[in-house]
């Protein structure tokens, strides 16, 4: 290139661009890499410890194998192809490699001629089908054959005759001696030497100057200079603040090891899109790898609402002119942390990500390992260190080439497996980029995969559009799943009564004058009796000034007088506030403090606790005779739908209960949907009532069966709930509306026979509902119909519900379901725009069933209701739940969390649901919840038990088992063993009341190593990491480890002690303590095995010795 050229192509260089090309030619003046002057076993490379470590760990696994596909047609030489990889294996002392352990310090052992490990297949006999069949069939058992990483060959081949010109070649070569440009040396020198070996019978390849061996050597010089502490530096201050884990939303439960089995998904972005991004990058002075790494990032937040991740990404790592022709392992791997608020225009990212990768590129020679080892990050069997995603845009390797007499094709095989939970590898291909997504079958469903693929090219169509679009503004949904999510689902209209519950009721009554209504314990009444009591109680407050608007306290147990104020209120036109006779007097007292009621309606026994509350009126309502002379006609009605119902009190962040105000609209509307489908007609009659009418779910069973005739049973006060089962099986009701706690008490109370005849259907709500919680009804009562019923007191009891399927395999929470009548569902990100289906967003609720706001909360309403972006009717609000939730494939919702109930512990977010549910799955545990404990800003978790057995269960029982099937850090730090959990009188965990964990002190103490085997193994412990004094409570990896130190450590304990011990072990307990107990029982069953033998050898000389002798011989050894 002449000089004028090249100083234009400088002069278009940015200033950032300038930097990082003369820092380039700084380093390469820098050092020559020298030839060794032995042949003995040396050392590895730094990525080549890493492979070997990550092999022990999975010793048989193909993870690390790298295939690739040659087809081949025309008159193809099969002996000349071998004997050009034989030569090409004599060229590269890597490929004629092996790896051992020498005391504990890895080596790369060189042979002097290693015979390729090559096999040929004829298939000519078969048809073409056939054998193509067959040969895709051994291909793919060939291409996942593990290597032996210390016997080799570490290269293998194998070619599939298909017809008398048709030929396919297998070449599988372990990571740990090749990478992708290896692969491309390998096929241009495949392709000379065939060419020149039918030619002339001369290789013909220039001379290599060094080998793979000296740069391994090299670079373990180079890292103890100046050079190697400087970029060392610059990666730690990229880590130095808690390393983000990449949450993306998985169709499985994380399993606690994964097992690397992988599927790709490939999607093509068009040539118009192609020169549009090549035209943003070269407007913004970044490369197109940089623009597409923004683009993957974009997507990744969008997928996971994280704004800190950390992507991998490879990088050939040959600045050296002299390793470009080497094969090898010489790729790096740079970890890339961004970070960007979802406000800024993606042209603002591109600047952001082009800055991170020319930082990254300056201090590309640093060797990841090195950095994982000084980082010392905390490895799970379950999740990759430092990231858990990779991106690469990589040059195709030549597709095609024409040889003497044959034309070959090269192609990548694609094998099952998957590095990461996901990676996107990017082609470019005749002026088109291929996307491959890699993702891991533990993890995710092929279906997530596609549509993640297609939000990818969505995104890069809606950058190249406007790249100055905001990070928040880009929809990932097209046209088509908009319109699904926001409409298709959320089309359920219905007409909606204009008759309140009290008109129903009234209707009712003339319906059916003389079927029961209420039944409470040993008193009953009929609809006409309910209606004439309920008529005198509205006609003694309409007249005391209750209408429209103005409040009334029902403070009563479950009893005849609670049915009968609560449609005497209602009747008035007033609205209730229900008021929980258990709740402690402070809270009693802010409420009617707050609401400042008009009336307050109790029992004789309660008339003392409000002596001293300033209520206008206090009225008892049990024995009253006042009401006898009220009249028993209905009243006039002067309520609508936009009247006020009631008003519930909830728990408020602030600690001060906050009083919800629901509409008669909302009621009306859920009623009617409970009417049309909870009662099935099944032969049950009924509604049983369980809970406080403090809680919203109690008016599922009071209030929806007088609307149709059914009758009210409410369960009585004063009995423990031990008392359920022999409730239920007095009767079979219509509906039983519970919380998951109560139907799993139930569960117990009821035998395998009776359960089929409790109830038509459960109404289930309140929780979360799990699979353990409803086995048993689905067993033991098929017919019985369960129904999950979500929502929140702010959106009228319930506004979503799910239908048990019997043989469904529930691996997570039961869905909670569609919307009911005239109800929306929104799944939103924090920029109120909608997410994907599966993707994690808050659930927003709109639709006829809305509270109308907090009582005197101006500003929490404000906060709460907001106006709904997808309606032009300023009047149309959405409520902000709170709550995490996300779409399912077929329409139905599934609840996540709660945003507030999030735990982070070591940078992981732990799903508190996800450890009960385990737990919860033990045999011996009959319910668990498991909370989380701060003491000094130290976050530990706390599981509390209760045992199915009376005996308490030991920590360390339930330690080992959760040990198998979740990482270390979501194994609670204490087990807590209550004889119950507490309850609100709503059936709720009452997590307040959880007591405090108390920690003996014991687990901080130093505990001594004593026996001589806990001596032995200390020692070398203490030696390896460089302690003194080391206790048997220590964990390696928080005392230093890491992965080269446990290979040494391990090696050196298998040597002393004449012991195998595989080295994952080390990865599979906590403590030294732990680790020592597992060497004992290896070294018992050595000494089994030994005794075994040795009676072998006594029962065979029985044949020649008495039993005397026998006996003689054994006992009197010296």
């Amino acid at each position: 290139m002449s000089k004028e050229k090249l100083m234009a192509r400088l002069a278009k260089l940015s200033p950032e661009q300038r930097i990082f090309l003369e820092k380039q030619l700084n380093k390469n003046e820098s050092s020559i890499i020298p030839s060794r002057k032995t042949n003995e076993p040396t050392i590895l490379s730094f990525a080549q410890q890493r492979m070997w470590f990550l092999e022990q760990l999975e010793p048989g696994s193909s993870t690390y194998n790298m295939p690739f596909l040659v087809k081949i047609k025309g008159d193809f030489n099969i002996s000349v192809f071998k004997r050009c990889l034989n030569e090409i294996i004599c060229r590269h002392e890597i490929l004629r490699t092996t790896f051992l352990s020498l005391d504990g310090d890895l080596r790369q052992k060189i042979h002097p001629f290693m015979e390729i490990d090559f096999e040929v297949h004829n298939l000519c006999s078969y048809t073409k089908d056939t054998a193509e069949d067959i040969c895709l069939s051994q291909m793919k058992r060939k291409a996942i054959e593990p290597f032996n990483l210390e016997m080799g060959p570490l290269l293998h081949t194998s070619i599939w005759q298909i017809t008398e010109d048709e030929f396919l070649v297998l070449v599988n070569m372990h990571h740990i001696i090749g990478d992708g440009w290896s692969m491309a040396i390998l096929i241009e020198e495949l392709s000379i030497l065939y060419n020149n070996f039918l030619k002339a019978d001369v290789a013909n390849l220039s001379p290599l100057k060094i080998q793979y061996a000296d740069f391994s050597i090299w670079q373990k010089n180079w890292l103890t200079g100046s050079k190697f502490q400087t970029q060392l530096d610059y990666w730690k201050k990229q880590f130095k603040d808690v390393l983000p884990v990449l949450d993306l939303p998985t169709d499985f439960s994380r399993p606690s090891k994964l097992s690397y089995k992988g599927s790709n998904e490939l999607v093509k972005i068009s040539y118009e899109t192609v020169q549009r991004l090549k035209e943003l990058s070269k407007s913004e002075g970044c490369t197109l790898y940089m623009t597409l790494l923004a683009a993957y990032y974009t997507l990744l937040l969008k997928y996971t609402h994280q704004e800190d991740i950390i992507i991998g990404s490879p990088i050939a790592n040959r600045n050296h002119r002299e390793i470009e022709p080497l094969i090898g392992f010489f790729v790096n791997t740079l970890a890339l942390r961004i970070n960007s608020k979802r406000d800024v225009a993606f042209r603002e990212l591109i600047n952001k990500v082009k800055e991170i990768c020319l930082g990254a590129y300056s201090n590309q020679d640093i060797p990841f390992e090195a950095i994982v080892g000084e980082l010392n990050s905390e490895r799970t069997a379950n999740n990759s260190v430092l990231f858990q995603t990779m991106f690469s845009l990589e040059q195709n390797i030549k597709k095609s080439l024409n040889l003497a007499n044959v034309n070959m094709d090269f192609e990548r095989f694609e094998t099952d497996t998957a590095k990461f939970d996901l990676s996107l590898i990017i082609n470019e291909h005749d002026d088109e980029l291929i996307c491959t997504f890699n993702y891991s079958t533990d993890l995710f469903m092929n279906s997530s995969i596609q549509q993640m693929a297609k939000h990818f090219v969505t995104i890069l169509k809606a950058i190249t559009e406007n790249p100055n679009v905001q990070l928040s503004e880009i929809s990932l949904l097209d046209d088509e799943e908009k319109r699904k999510i926001l409409n298709g689902w959320n089309n359920n209209k219905e007409n909606l009564s204009s008759m309140c519950i009290q008109e129903k009721f009234e209707l009712q009554v003339t319906k059916t004058p003389d079927a029961i209504a209420l039944i409470c314990e040993n008193d009953s009444l009929t609809y006409r009796e309910l209606n004439n009591r309920a008529n005198q109680v509205a006609h003694y407050l309409r007249r005391n000034g209750i209408s429209s608007g103005r409040y009334v306290g029902i403070c009563l147990e479950r009893c005849s007088e609670l049915m009968v104020s609560i449609l005497g209120v209602l009747k008035a036109g007033g609205a209730y506030i229900p008021l929980d006779p258990s709740y402690p007097m402070e809270r009693l007292s802010y409420i009617l403090e707050e609401s400042q009621l008009d009336i307050l309606l109790t029992q004789k026994s309660f008339m003392s606790k409000f002596n001293e509350f300033r209520v206008a009126n206090v009225v008892q309502m049990d024995g009253n005779q006042e009401f006898n002379e009220e009249d028993t006609i209905n009243l006039d009605h002067f309520v609508d739908l936009d009247d006020l119902a009631y008003m519930i009190y909830t728990s408020g962040s602030t600690g001060k209960p906050k009083g919800v105000m629901v509409p008669h609209r909302g009621l009306t509307n859920y009623l009617n949907w409970c009417t049309q489908n909870y009662y099935k007609g099944n032969g049950g009659q009924g509604s049983l009532v369980l809970s406080s009418i403090s809680f919203d779910l109690t008016i599922t069973g009071m209030l929806s069966p007088l609307c149709i005739g059914e009758t009210v049973v409410l369960f009585p006060e004063g009995l423990d709930l031990e008392e359920l089962g022999r409730w239920v099986r007095k009767r079979k009701y219509s509906v039983i509306k519970l919380t998951p706690a109560h139907l799993e008490l139930l569960s117990h109370q009821v035998s395998e026979e009776d359960a089929a005849f409790c109830t038509d259907t459960f109404v289930v709500g309140g929780e979360p509902l799990l699979a353990k919680h409803v086995d048993f009804w689905v067993k033991h009562a098929p017919n019985t119909v369960i129904i999950n019923e979500y929502g929140p007191t702010e959106a009228v009891v319930g506004c979503t519900n799910y239908i048990v399927k019997p043989g469904e395999n529930y691996s997570k929470s039961i869905p909670i379901g569609k919307p009911i009548f005239n109800t929306e569902m929104y799944v939103l990100d924090t920029s109120l725009q909608p997410v994907p289906i599966g993707v994690h967003g808050e659930l927003y609720i709109g639709g006829v069933g809305l509270a109308k706001g907090y009582y005197k909360r101006p500003e929490l309403t404000a906060e709460r209701f907001i106006n709904s972006p997808f309606d032009s009717n300023e009047e149309q609000e959405l409520y902000k739940t709170g709550d995490i939730v996300r779409y399912l494939p077929n329409g139905n919702l599934e609840y996540i969390d709660r945003i507030d109930q999030q735990v982070k512990l070591r940078g992981f977010r732990i799903e508190l649901g996800e450890i009960e549910s385990i737990l919860s799955n033990h045999d011996a545990i009959s319910s668990v919840v498991v909370n989380v404990y701060e003491e000094n800003e130290n976050k530990k978790l706390i599981a509390y038990v209760v045992p199915k057995y009376k005996h308490m269960m030991q920590w360390d029982f339930l330690y080992e088992y959760m040990k198998k099937y979740v990482p270390d850090y979501m194994i609670p730090a204490k087990f807590v063993v209550l004889e119950e959990l507490p309850l609100t009188p709503n059936g709720k965990i009452d997590r307040r009341r959880l007591p405090k964990p108390i920690f003996s002190g014991d687990d901080q103490k130093f505990v001594e190593p004593i026996t001589d085997l806990e001596k032995e193994i200390a020692m070398i412990w203490g030696e390896v990491l460089g302690y003194k004094k080391v206790s048997m409570k220590d964990n390696f990896f928080k005392s230093g480890g890491e992965s080269l130190l446990a290979t040494k450590f391990i090696s050196l304990v298998r040597n002393k002690l004449k012991i195998e011990l595989p080295i994952k072990i080390i990865f599979e307990v906590t403590t030294l303590e732990e680790f020592v107990l597992i060497v004992k029982q290896e070294l018992e069953l050595e000494q089994d095995k030994e005794l075994m033998d040795l009676l072998k050898d006594l029962e065979d000389t029985d044949e020649m010795m008495s039993d005397k002798a026998l006996s003689i011989l054994i006992n009197h050894q010296e």
